[in-house]
């Protein structure tokens, strides 16, 4: 009778040295199924609040992000001022890539978006004005490799190239839905092939919930809220006027991520777009000091505001929202504004003449 043949003895640290080996096979085959993180490229939208409660600072590479609001919110200012800040990303990080632009809505303002760092007539960015979905994808399709970001504003006024008069409005807005769905899962198969930004600005819509009541969503196809790595959700909030016409200055925004694949959602920031274009990163800095740092108070119902705890050395008197911005400005005050640069993280650049103009 044949004799069975004794089990291999283990040796002190096989298995450790197998394990070793497994994830050293997946970290070179498959790095996201180890333990190591892998750092992740984003481009920035160039609003350092938003910024802040972005994954890694910004919109990653390779996903799709979702910008969402009511009219008027700001969205195509935030894709224009992106683009900006995605040119001199791509600058300072000696990436050879053009920035595409995809417009279905009103003609963009050349002027307007020029004056935020964004030639449309320039080489480095590319607009197109598109009307169908299939336009948008064969565009997609045949280009995107020569793109690190694109902006599509926005999907949801994409149409079917076909005429669909004979089909009642449901059949219509049926296979719309259904046209854009597959639209959308192409983007998303494009932005992780090329690892390429993409940025989608969509309108509101109110939509029935369970309780009876109401909640504004976007009005883009179903599969771009399950697919989108980042949903952020705009809200109007005060304005800022000047003169006795009350001219329009500034409007305040606030900015929730409803979704995010790469991090905690639920998190909001507020931050102030200039009228003339866009973001004013030194007044919602002061802001967002005197919302949520609770460095700088309200004197009661007045608008006055009261210096406290590191700051309180620059001023004991009460200030105007003027003088507040104008105060930071002068050479004596240069370590109260380091104090809140170090606070926030940014870094922020003083207007040029006291109480006139904000810096970008």
């Amino acid at each position: 009778m044949a004799k069975t043949p004794p089990k291999p003895k283990k040796q002190k640290g096989q298995i450790f040295n197998a394990t070793a080996n497994i994830n050293s096979y997946l970290s070179k085959k498959h790095p996201s199924l180890t333990d190591k993180p892998v750092p992740i490229e984003s481009i920035p939208t160039g609003c350092l609040l938003l910024d802040s409660i972005l994954p890694y600072g910004g919109l990653p590479f390779g996903s799709v992000a979702e910008l969402y609001g009511p009219p008027s919110v700001g969205k195509t200012s935030i894709a224009i001022q992106s683009c900006a800040s995605a040119a001199k990303y791509f600058k300072t990080h000696k990436i050879e890539s053009q920035i595409l632009y995809l417009n279905s809505e009103a003609p963009i303002d050349r002027i307007y978006a020029k004056s935020m760092g964004v030639d449309f007539d320039g080489p480095m960015f590319k607009l197109i004005d598109v009307s169908s979905i299939e336009q948008t994808r064969d565009i997609l399709k045949n280009t995107i490799a020569g793109f690190r970001y694109v902006v599509i504003d926005s999907p949801a006024s994409l149409m079917p190239e076909k005429e669909l008069e004979e089909l009642d409005e449901y059949k219509t807005e049926h296979l719309r839905s259904q046209k854009l769905t597959s639209f959308f899962r192409h983007v998303e198969q494009l932005a992780k092939n090329y690892r390429v930004a993409v940025l989608c600005p969509n309108q509101n819509r109110s939509k029935g919930d369970r309780n009876g009541g109401f909640h504004e969503d976007s009005a883009g196809p179903k599969h771009q809220k399950h697919g989108a790595a980042l949903r952020i959700a705009l809200a109007i909030g005060a304005q800022i006027t000047e003169g006795e016409d009350k001219v329009l200055t500034h409007l305040k925004t606030t900015a929730t991520i409803t979704k995010n694949k790469y991090g905690p959602r639920n998190q909001a920031v507020k931050f102030y777009l200039k009228n003339s274009g866009g973001y004013d990163n030194y007044l919602s800095a002061i802001e967002h000091a005197i919302e949520d740092a609770k460095l700088i108070q309200k004197q009661g119902d007045s608008d006055k505001f009261v210096l406290t705890r590191g700051l309180a050395k620059a001023s004991s008197e009460p200030l105007s929202r003027k003088e507040l911005l104008s105060l930071f400005e002068k050479p004596e005050h240069s370590a109260d504004r380091e104090i809140l640069e170090s606070r926030f993280a940014l870094n922020l650049k003083m207007p040029a003449k006291a109480g006139k103009g904000i810096a970008p």
